[in-house]
């Protein structure tokens, strides 16, 4: 804390530095700003060097991006962050719908520039995903959102993309329809021949299991 304000506010350590002019020789004035000028120099590579993996870490893992997480995961979703020391714009990480999607997520006013576009983009080979994300809690700035496109990624807002994945995980038959989790095409194929018992309905195979149990608990 106490380097974000010395590099902040170098002006007023100058100022000081200059009244003292008044009361001690010019020259040791001079080598003081010297000495300032290195300083604020040294302050500002310990700050990039050290502090931007932590930004990759915490900073980029919003709540909304533990939110979403908790969203998929709910139904059954294959979630996961990238590996530690993937300093990409990539947050998230999911297999959804059948398909692996990469995801950029920012909360609040949080700007998204070109360069993490860009990096979103690239990082799509690197994780064998099919799509890439961009989600925004905030203004949709038209330069990025451009780019994007340009590249064949999805640019919207947080909270409407949200909900159409919501609607659109609860309303899939490939859902259990307990517990919302995905089930495979073999299960599914084992639902439509257990029809009747089922009630139409597709059901993981634990609860499947469970209810042809019962159900056979009760025709004996």
């Amino acid at each position: 804390m106490i380097l974000f304000f010395f590099r902040k506010y170098w002006w007023v350590v100058s100022a000081a530095i200059i009244a003292l002019a008044f009361v001690i020789p010019y020259q040791v004035v001079l080598v003081m700003l010297f000495a300032q000028i290195i300083a604020v120099n040294l302050v500002s590579f310990r700050i990039r060097r050290y502090l931007k993996p932590e930004r990759n870490v915490k900073s980029l893992r919003n709540l909304l991006v533990l939110e979403f997480k908790d969203l998929l995961e709910s139904h059954g979703v294959s979630c996961d962050f990238p590996p530690r020391g993937d300093y990409s714009s990539v947050d998230l990480i999911a297999d959804i719908f059948g398909e692996k999607t990469v995801f950029s997520i920012r909360e609040g006013n949080d700007e998204i520039h070109n360069s993490e576009v860009q990096s979103l983009a690239a990082s799509l080979p690197k994780h064998g995903a099919k799509h890439g994300v961009i989600l925004v809690d905030g203004l949709l700035p038209i330069e990025a959102k451009r780019l994007a496109e340009s590249y064949g990624l999805q640019f919207k807002r947080y909270q409407k993309y949200k909900e159409e994945v919501q609607d659109r995980l609860s309303s899939n038959p490939d859902l259990c329809h307990v517990c919302g989790r995905l089930i495979d095409k073999n299960q599914k194929e084992l639902c439509w021949k257990n029809l009747e018992v089922l009630g139409g309905k597709s059901y993981c195979h634990e609860h499947f299991k469970e209810i042809i149990n019962k159900s056979k608990g009760e025709t004996s």
